[in-house]
């Protein structure tokens, strides 16, 4: 089958599908949060995070950072940093 061609009967397809929220802010919220902390734990540092950022290949954080700003985005790296770095390694 070509590779553009979507087969349900394939347990390997990459799939996406949307899911309702009651509370559309508060669950952005939980992902632009979940995306920092993931990378905030993974090592980066700030400067690191935030190119992670801007990138667009990152598509999500990418899209965090248009939504936010870059001060939002900075904001939750630093809260991150803290609660992840408390001794600042």
């Amino acid at each position: 089958m070509p590779k553009d061609e979507f087969d349900p009967e394939d347990p390997h397809a990459l799939v996406g599908v949307a899911v309702p929220v009651a509370d559309a802010a508060a669950a952005e919220e939980a992902i632009a949060r979940g995306l920092v902390e993931e990378f905030v734990r993974l090592g980066f540092d700030e400067a690191r995070v935030m190119a992670a950022f801007g990138t667009p290949f990152y598509a999500g954080a990418h899209a965090v950072l248009l939504r936010r700003g870059e001060e939002g985005v900075r904001a939750l790296v630093r809260e991150a940093m803290a609660r992840y770095r408390p001794l600042g390694r």
